[in-house]
């Protein structure tokens, strides 16, 4: 039987995939807003928040999108990085990528309705920047063309009126990128 070249990526989508199903076969909202990001993280001290709110979706749209990136960059995360190193990136950047959103929208939508922060693409974008980074380091227009990508991820949906957590998207690249500038060796000089 042949291994798997990427276990954590698939694991990660199964675990997203268990988390939409099994929460929508419940149809409990009371559920889904434990377990997504918000004010509960404050007043009710739900601590788990910053973590399981990654593996909720808002939708099968939604989780549909994600899973497809998560494929694609989190393949070539984990190839690039390792099984291990991978997984704790992912899930420590994820964590702190929902934190540093959920800091956002308290602050900047102080009056604005209650909301529910869900999803992987904070921390998929976190991983982008970081594959572009490393990777891309020295062809800037690349590097450019991948930001346009989450830009483009990020306010062409708000043009079509579906709520996206934009400043997700650049906090999570702008992690990623961080990472790559100070943590990683640049691809070079790993062929080196």
């Amino acid at each position: 039987m042949a291994k798997l070249s990427s276990p954590a990526t698939f694991a990660l989508i199964l675990l997203n995939l268990a988390a939409f199903f099994g929460v929508t076969f419940m149809h409990s909202r009371e559920l889904w807003l434990a377990l997504g990001l918000n004010i509960y993280f404050l007043e009710k001290l739900y601590l788990f928040q910053p973590l399981t709110s990654i593996f909720m979706h808002a939708g099968a749209g939604h989780l549909l999108m994600n899973m497809i990136f998560l494929y694609q960059v989190g393949t070539m995360s984990e190839l690039y990085l390792g099984t291990k190193k991978f997984i704790i990136f992912y899930i420590v950047g994820g964590v702190l990528t929902q934190i540093l959103s959920f800091i956002y929208i308290y602050f900047a939508f102080e009056n604005e309705k209650f909301i529910n922060l869900v999803g992987a693409s904070g921390a998929l974008c976190m991983l982008f920047g970081m594959l572009a980074t490393s990777v891309l380091y020295s062809d800037k227009k690349a590097w450019f063309g991948y930001f346009a990508i989450v830009v483009a991820m990020s306010f062409l949906p708000l043009l079509m009126g579906i709520n996206v957590a934009w400043y997700a998207h650049f906090i999570g690249w702008s992690i990623g990128c961080l990472y790559a500038k100070f943590y990683l060796k640049r691809a070079d000089e790993i062929l080196r």
